[in-house]
């Protein structure tokens, strides 16, 4: 039988984490509602989250950074 996963209603992100906490094993556990879940299967959601946030931000850097080489190419373009 196949489980559906449960979906977290976001709050406004100054909410979540006001303190800028790191997330740890239990407090995954208390936002998934999953207090049965192992430490070692919430701390494998926690490198993923943590390697998808990294994947992001990197993604975003680079293209802001080809924005930017772009933006300065047409500005030497139309000089």
């Amino acid at each position: 039988m196949k489980e559906k996963g449960k979906i977290i209603q976001l709050r406004k992100s100054e909410g979540i984490n006001p303190k800028k906490e790191p997330l740890t094993v239990s407090k995954l556990k208390e936002l998934m509602g999953n207090k049965e879940m192992s430490d070692d299967e919430a701390q494998e959601i926690i490198f993923a989250i943590e390697a998808l946030a990294n994947i992001i931000v990197q993604f975003q850097l680079e293209q802001e950074l080809l924005e930017k080489e772009n933006s300065e190419h047409n500005i030497k373009q139309a000089a």
